[in-house]
């Protein structure tokens, strides 16, 4: 049941995607209506073969009447060896005073011849992806034409050639609009190639902090799509190479097959493909290769009819590999997929719904050319949410790595602590029990035979039994689990301070039965270890041990007024400070050490209850 709710969630979001995609076209649309006029229907339209070079000459002496004229093809697929020839009359009071310009505004056709006249005289115009910007009445990257000024009716004429789509729509504006709009668009294209620009920085840096492929093939595949837009929209050939014509469709190939090769190889980097489904692997590298093959041949123009349609074919194979590949994943539980499907879903709507347009099966009059540049768009914010997911997964698994590093480091410290008390328990128990045992024995048969040679033999006994009592107690102290911890820390502070100059002071403010064992005993050891390191270092005058309750913990405090030290320049990693450390942290407490050089020492540890 969740699996079929994830899916019906994920196709809501691609649905919304594509609605997006749509809102977005219809509103630059919509915007770019109403400042042009679309005169597209005012045209009628006849194919001829494109060897024929008289077809103006016929339409003069003809009155600019086409033989057995039909509607305007607006959409479809043409080659380059046949000619669409358009005829219209546009009457005179459409056009007002002022200066107007003709648009055609798909700027892959390959050829457009455009006579603009009155009657007698006529002037041609030249566009088109393999004309060069600098031989164009107007030097842009949109397929753009001069009216004359007039008050007579105005003959056009236009012959277009395309060797792959086709997108007919005419644009009738005032110059002043033309520009403006113009201007928009060019600082729209630029704010997507700035993105693009940023996004294949960032990537860069991740990819080689990270040492990720997927992130190369990413900036790669960004690359290819600048290409396709810049191909696509003129703009390469506006402002990289203004005097060639035929470079455009070469690098539009090229870039095509680079943005599918780089987006399957990214995908199949991304979901890690090569390992978990090496049958997918394969696939996608087959789709890459058979795509690199067809490019270079359509380079070479080795039977282009041919191999732009194996290549159309390719490419929607490859579209079909980049949506259902991530799906499938993402069913099986990779929620790195769930992006993925809806960037890719938005390229799959916009050249489903371009292909759709190219077929004639949608209208052409809600589209433009620049659903391509609004998909893309689109697209590669998704992709770039899914590669920010990536680095926010990594960061997480690296985050539940080293907690179950800490996990384990705590268990295998808890471990050995519990062990090592054991193990002192026994051997204080066995000195105390047995060996101590055997020396009072001892002791006790000297006794009774005392005389002037034995007394020096009862005195290093006597000793030998305080030594084995007092490693007994160091090891384990008895007294703690008989008496309980206010009497065992009070016993080991008189034992470590008899005989010296120190005053010290205890007080214990807790009931002992809040205590469990484990607390018990390490709150004893680190009172132990302060002391020791009292006696070896401090030169301590008094001490201070205060062993309270506040709130839900217990409060340990040992200060001196001994030498203190500086605790920059000391080792807080040192055995004792890291024991010490080590135990409080297995019961989820803190150690916080203060001091300054000859103004003492103090350590506080918080233990919770």
């Amino acid at each position: 049941m969740r699996g079929h709710r994830k899916f019906w969630v994920l196709l809501l979001q691609i649905s919304a995607v594509c609605v997006l995609i749509f809102l977005l076209f219809s509103y630059v649309v919509d915007g770019e209506n109403e400042t042009a006029v679309d005169i597209t229907r005012e045209f009628s339209m006849t194919v001829i073969d494109s060897s024929d070079r008289c077809h103006y000459c016929d339409l003069r002496e003809n009155n600019f009447k086409l033989k057995e004229p039909q509607p305007p093809a607006q959409s479809g697929f043409y080659s380059v060896d046949q000619t669409l020839l358009y005829a219209a009359t546009i009457p005179h009071n459409v056009l007002s005073d002022g200066q107007y310009v003709l648009e055609i505004p798909y700027t892959m056709l390959a050829y457009i011849d455009v006579w603009v006249g009155t009657g007698e005289t006529y002037h041609k115009h030249r566009s088109g992806m393999r004309v060069a910007v600098n031989d164009r009445s107007i030097r842009d990257n949109s397929n753009v034409f001069p009216l004359p000024e007039n008050t007579d009716d105005l003959h056009i004429v236009i012959a277009v050639a395309t060797d792959g789509p086709l997108e007919f729509k005419v644009l009738l504006w005032s110059q002043s609009d033309w520009i403006l709009q113009q201007s928009l668009v060019k600082v729209l294209y630029g704010l997507f190639f700035g993105i693009l620009l940023i996004l294949c920085i960032y990537n860069i840096f991740h990819a080689i902090v990270l040492n990720d492929s997927s992130y190369y093939y990413y900036v790669f595949y960004l690359l290819a799509h600048s290409l396709i837009i810049g191909a696509h929209s003129g703009l390469t050939k506006l402002f990289l190479w203004p005097n060639v014509g035929v470079l455009e469709t070469q690098i539009m190939y090229l870039a095509m097959a680079l943005s599918t090769g780089f987006g399957l190889a990214f995908c199949m980097s991304f979901l890690n493909i090569r390992r978990k489904a090496p049958k997918l692997y394969i696939a996608g590298a087959f789709i890459i290769s058979v795509n690199i093959v067809i490019s270079l041949l359509n380079l070479l123009e080795i039977q282009p009819g041919l191999m732009m349609q194996i290549y159309f074919a390719f490419s929607f194979v490859g579209l079909l590999y980049y949506t259902a590949v991530p799906l499938w994943f993402y069913i099986k539980g990779a929620q790195e997929a769930h992006f993925l499907i809806l960037g890719f879903s938005a390229l799959a709507f916009t050249v489903g719904y371009t292909t759709l347009k190219n077929f004639a099966l949608v209208d052409n009059s809600a589209v433009i050319h620049d659903l391509l540049a609004i998909g893309l768009l689109i697209e590669v914010f998704f992709l770039s949410i899914a590669l920010v997911q990536r680095i926010r997964q990594m960061k997480l698994d690296k985050q539940k790595a080293e907690q179950r590093l800490q996990q384990a480091n705590t268990m295998f410290t808890q471990t050995l602590i519990e062990n090592q008390e054991k193990d002192r328990a026994e051997l204080s128990a066995y000195l105390h029990d047995s060996i101590g045992h055997d020396l009072l024995v001892m002791k006790q048969r000297i006794e009774r035979k005392i005389n002037s040679d034995t007394r020096e033999l009862m005195h290093n006994c006597d000793q030998l039994i305080s030594n084995v009592r007092s490693l007994s107690s160091t090891m384990h102290p008895h007294v703690l689990k008989n008496l309980g911890l206010e009497a065992a820390i009070n016993q080991l502070a008189e034992n470590a301070f008899y005989r010296t100059y120190v005053d010290w002071a205890f007080n214990f403010q807790i009931q002992e039965k809040k205590l469990n064992d484990k607390i018990q005993i390490t709150i004893y050891r680190t009172v132990q270890e302060a002391i020791t390191n009292i006696l070896k270092h401090a030169n301590a005058t008094e001490v201070f041990i205060v062993i309270q309750q506040k709130g839900f913990n217990v409060v340990g405090e040992i200060k001196d007024d001994g030498n203190g030290l500086n605790l920059h320049k000391t080792d807080q990693k040192s055995s004792g400070l890291s024991i010490m450390r080590g135990r409080i942290e297995l019961l989820k407490g803190s150690l916080n050490i203060q001091s300054q050089p000859d103004e003492g020492f103090s350590l506080t540890f918080t233990i919770p209850l």
